[in-house]
């Protein structure tokens, strides 16, 4: 087992530990400390912000990797591009150009211009699903931002950028776990938490995923109102192309693996085996021969993954591997949806008309 899967076992309390867990989540209120003062750096302006002449979207979490931010900054992309330029900005975990310290455009409205390795896997994804974005790589936002501006965009979405401070936002979403709103309620290492729960109230608006209803959705409004008065949108993924009555076997190199397993299920999808790599790991050719051969002895037709885990590479195994393409669906809070695009339109002709 992977350290950081045995980890997020151990934190989750999937794997009994009498000892390490308080270790951890002593350690994590070090961490919390540091974040609380780095926010009030910023809050009482020691920090300054930067900002730039384009609206400015930031999409964040507070808690580590897998909620569906990146999905959902696929969805406003879309709806965003049919009236206009966007950017997005991302850091490029664990790429080839976060690694070198650089800032890189690696697309420039045709789809990506390197491969998942040199710029991210999901900057690549979002330039091959959305081959007309202005998609920008490196871990300095500032840069890059005020690169996207220069180059007349109408907005600018800040990929996970609630805690990229730096750069000076006009609308902050935060997308939250509909299953573990909180984190759980402790800070890394001792718990999934990467900010401090008491940051929702600066939300302009609140992304819940996974919404299974509408009372499921009234009863997560009802637990975040004591921490944000933001309005919420819930959302669902959705995943294609049905496989319904298939036996699969299912391979992920993601944060929240059980929450795409349970998805692949509701296609009504039997999932013989599994394997599970840490998030934005590629899981190496020797592992998935032998994954696939066990799983072809247990009567798998096929293997899936999604399509993340599909562009980290290319693989000659005795199963075809089918990505499956996750969309995010509005499932609850549709006039908050629709009072977001508004906005962002607003955005748009007050820049348009400040330079007339």
């Amino acid at each position: 087992m992977a350290l950081e899967t045995y980890w997020r076992a151990i934190v989750r309390k999937e794997k009994p530990s009498l000892v390490l867990l308080p270790f951890l989540r002593g350690m994590g209120r070090f961490f919390g400390w540091g974040t609380k003062a780095r926010n009030i750096a910023y809050e009482k302006k020691i920090f300054p912000q930067i900002a730039v002449k384009k609206p400015v979207i930031s999409i964040g979490n507070i808690q580590l990797g897998g909620v569906g931010k990146t999905p959902f900054v696929l969805l406003l992309a879309e709806q965003l591009l049919t009236k206009g330029k966007v950017a997005v900005l991302s850091r490029g975990y664990r790429s080839t150009i976060e690694r070198s310290g650089q800032v890189q455009k690696v697309c420039s409205g045709k789809g990506p211009l390197y491969s998942a390795k040199v710029m991210g896997d999901e900057p690549y994804l979002l330039a091959e699903r959305l081959p007309k974005l202005a998609v920008w790589v490196g871990r300095d936002r500032a840069y890059s931002a005020q690169a996207a501006a220069r180059e007349g965009v109408d907005w600018i979405l800040l990929d996970d950028g609630m805690q990229h401070r730096r750069v000076k936002r006009d609308i902050e979403i935060v997308v939250l776990d509909g299953e573990d709103l909180l984190g759980g309620g402790y800070f890394f290492p001792g718990g999934l938490l990467r900010d401090d729960p008491t940051r929702l109230k600066e939300a302009d608006w609140i992304v819940v995923n996974p919404v299974q209803d509408g009372a499921h959705f009234e009863e997560i409004e009802k637990k975040l109102r004591p921490w944000s008065s933001a309005p919420v949108i819930g959302v669902r993924m959705h995943l294609e192309p049905t496989l319904s009555g298939k036996k699969v076997a299912l391979f992920c190199g993601i944060g929240k693996p059980e929450q795409f397993v349970a998805a692949v299920k509701e296609m009504g999808v039997e999932v013989v085996v599994s394997h599970f790599a840490p998030d934005h790991r590629k899981i190496g050719l020797k592992k998935l021969k032998k994954f696939a051969q066990t799983a072809s002895l247990l009567g798998a037709e096929m293997l899936v993954c999604t399509e993340k885990d599909a562009v980290k590479g290319s693989w000659a195994l005795p199963l075809k591997i089918v990505p499956l393409r996750g969309n995010l669906e509005i499932v609850a809070g549709r006039e908050n949806w629709k009072a977001l695009l508004e906005k962002l339109d607003v955005l748009k002709r007050r820049e348009h008309e400040s330079r007339s």
